[in-house]
């Protein structure tokens, strides 16, 4: 069985990959307040921020927003819970990657509520929490900021890792394939040489719809050119054998 219609078969298998498409979806924002009767006080502010790998998020522990105050108290007025006395938590939705809301003050809140709540979707949502003290709630939030900007850290070092790793042995899969070119080593390890670039490609490929590892992804770029010289170089010296035979 002619060995090169194997190689020129999985180049053709590799070239059939494909790649999935993930969309950032917006951040939840938390702020936390002692309420007693329409009043709350000691406040507690939770923001999503951009993480690592991409479009993953992290807590952070924030200053309060000058309209955080009078915003939280008019979504407790306009709720069901509004005599009651204790923890509450506002959850407000719609920030995408950006650092601001689409509203700077309380009156601006306003009016996007109003306009929200006729298309019957809210800016916020208002949670009583049951058993858990502001301060309680305080220590959590601190843990988890922790621990998941620790778990940021972890994935970047992951990341220059693979880089490292991948390049290398990119190079030597180039090397391999054209030691085999000039007859110098076996076929194997022209067959070596694919299947190394074919894990780093499709690693590349899969990074691109998880966000896990954002530098391989530009390592895997290059892959498909190194193919198409491969391809090139290949069908070159198979037709020069088939006119000297």
């Amino acid at each position: 069985m002619n060995y090169r219609y194997w190689i020129f078969s999985s180049f053709v298998i590799l070239f059939s990959n494909g790649a999935l498409a993930l969309s950032c979806s917006p951040t939840q924002d938390r702020i936390y307040a002692v309420c007693d009767s329409g009043v709350c006080e000691t406040f507690l502010y939770v923001v999503e921020v951009g993480s690592y790998p991409k479009c993953s998020r992290r807590p952070s522990i924030e200053q309060l927003p000058s309209w955080a105050k009078e915003v939280f108290e008019f979504e407790l007025r306009n709720s069901e819970l509004s005599d009651g006395q204790g923890v509450y938590e506002l959850v407000l939705d719609g920030r995408s990657w950006s650092r601001s809301y689409i509203f700077s003050n309380a009156d601006e809140y306003r009016l996007y509520y109003e306009k929200a709540k006729q298309k019957e979707f809210a800016l916020g949502e208002l949670n009583r929490i049951s058993g858990k003290s502001k301060d309680e709630l305080e220590i959590e939030w601190r843990l988890k900021e922790k621990k998941e900007y620790r778990k940021m850290i972890m994935f970047k070092a992951l990341d220059w890792l693979s880089l490292v790793i991948a390049a290398i042995c990119l190079v030597f899969s180039i090397l391999w394939f054209y030691k085999w070119q000039r007859s110098l080593i076996s076929l194997r390890w022209a067959f070596l040489a694919i299947g190394i670039q074919a894990v780093i490609f499709t690693f590349a490929f899969a990074s691109m719809s998880t966000w896990s590892t954002q530098l391989i992804m530009s390592l895997g770029i290059f892959i498909p050119g190194i193919w198409l010289y491969q391809i090139t170089t290949f069908v070159s010296l198979w037709w020069s054998n088939r006119v000297r035979t």
